[in-house]
């Protein structure tokens, strides 16, 4: 009796050792954590420091000024791998940088060198482009569009820089308007920013992409734009080149 007991112990406890031995395995073969997760903030700054509206601001010229309005496109968002390489983190947005939206992307784990994207809409999307086969919750529809496209022209607004000022030093209401819109497949700009990156796989990341606004009007190099002098723009030339020159090099990531 007692080496049939023994016996069947030990054919248990084989069992059960099998068993085991198929759980290790299945957690074994568990897929290994690849990705890590990035959230990008959008963010206006004016001369360092958060821009919150109705905030009023004094610009390098003695311009007091309102910012209403302060929406673009930015396409091909994307980060730069070592070798050179990009991967697309969104293909577009519609951003309104006054209210700070927030995106998230999980990303291949690894050492990226920089963030670039388009200041704009590619010219494959936007020269006589028709908006209505879009569905209505694409940012490039008639109604995801949100006015960024020009009807009685041809193709989207890249740009809407609104809002109203002093120019006269005075200290009088803000009576004047100003209304900076870009457009056109030749005014697009793409934005390059070099940023060492490291994310580790599981990992949680947060970014801040800054739009600086006065670096538009008062760039660190590049024309100057008095909105005294150039109080808005709805069709290309040099102002709307000089604005979306301004613009590219606005940007920095923290």
């Amino acid at each position: 009796m007692k080496k049939i007991i023994r016996a069947v112990f030990y054919a248990f406890t084989a069992v059960a050792l099998l068993a085991a031995c198929k759980d290790n395995k299945k957690e074994d073969t568990t897929p290994a954590v690849t990705t890590a997760t990035l959230k990008i903030s959008y963010a206006a700054h004016w001369q360092g420091n958060p821009y919150v509206h109705p905030a009023v601001v004094e610009d390098n010229f003695g311009n007091q000024l309102r910012i209403d309005k302060f929406m673009s496109y930015v396409s091909k968002l994307s980060l730069i791998k070592e070798d050179g390489s990009e991967y697309l983190l969104k293909d577009y947005s519609l951003i309104d940088f006054l209210q700070s939206p927030t995106v998230e992307f999980k990303v291949p784990a690894g050492h990226y060198t920089g963030l670039k994207f388009l200041i704009g809409v590619p010219a494959d999307v936007n020269t006589n482009t028709d908006p209505a086969p879009y569905p209505s919750d694409h940012v490039l529809s008639v109604a995801g569009s949100q006015g960024m496209f020009w009807t009685w022209a041809t193709g989207y607004i890249f740009t809407k820089l609104e809002g109203k000022a002093d120019t006269t030093a005075s200290g009088q209401p803000l009576l004047y308007p100003f209304a900076y819109h870009t457009g056109d497949d030749h005014y697009s700009r793409y934005a390059h920013l070099q940023y060492d990156l490291q994310l580790q796989p599981g990992a949680q990341y947060h970014k801040t992409l800054i739009a600086h606004v006065d670096r538009i009007f008062s760039p660190v190099q590049g024309t100057s734009i008095d909105l005294s002098d150039i109080g808005g723009f709805h069709s290309p030339g040099p102002a709307m080149a000089t604005f979306v020159n301004n613009f590219s090099n606005a940007f920095t990531l923290e």
